[in-house]
């Protein structure tokens, strides 16, 4: 349409709608490598993390933050499942 058009002002809008096209489509482009990159991390992540978890492994995180409570009272689960197996939870 652009090589046949013959009027001036309808080949600037062509020009100006291909380009902002154009530059629609690189930033989806981006966008799509970004999350690509993004989702092929997080899997190797979650893979690391799934070793360690096989192997026994507890990471200790030292980062500022809110830690996980099982983090702080180890003994958390084991008094959880005293608590349901003798019906401890009945009396409190």
């Amino acid at each position: 349409m652009l090589d046949i058009s013959t009027d001036n002002s309808m080949k600037k809008q062509l020009v100006n709608q291909i380009n902002s096209k154009k530059q629609v489509i690189l930033q989806q482009n981006k966008r799509l490598t970004y999350l690509k990159q993004h989702a092929a991390t997080q899997g190797r992540l979650q893979e690391q993390k799934w070793l360690l978890l096989e192997e026994n492994i507890v990471e200790k995180y030292d980062s500022p933050g809110r830690p996980f409570h099982a983090l702080k009272n180890p003994e958390l689960y084991d008094q959880l499942h005293t608590c349901i197996e003798f019906g401890l939870a009945d009396n409190q």
